[in-house]
């Protein structure tokens, strides 16, 4: 596991963010994160509408948590897809998908 600063530039979806990863000695990667530990509602290839309209809910709800904001990412390596799986810590110390599943935004099978 491995911690850096870090700034979201994009939000992807929910549970998938580009970050500008600070390395130290003034280095910094622009890398792809999937959250660990959390599922999102699909906005690629959702199942029905319903599943879209909670995706894009879930993906401005986590812009309005991520963008523009300091955070800590917590780094465990190549997971799922190919990216990065991380954790996000969020400026005021909570954990990013644990306030994204308090919040609702959590994929729900029931579609």
């Amino acid at each position: 596991m491995y911690e850096y600063n870090a700034k979201v530039t994009r939000v992807v979806d929910a549970d998938t963010v580009d970050a500008s990863v600070d390395l130290g000695f003034f280095i910094s990667v622009n890398t792809r994160f999937r959250i660990q530990d959390y599922d999102a509602p699909e906005t690629w290839r959702p199942r029905n509408e319903a599943e879209a309209t909670h995706g894009h809910k879930a993906t401005e709800f986590a812009k309005s948590l991520l963008v523009d904001v300091p955070i800590i990412i917590r780094s465990y390596g190549i997971g799922i897809y190919g990216r990065f799986s991380a954790v996000i810590t969020l400026p005021d110390g909570r954990d990013f998908a644990t306030v994204m599943k308090e919040a609702g935004f959590s994929k729900l099978e029931n579609y």
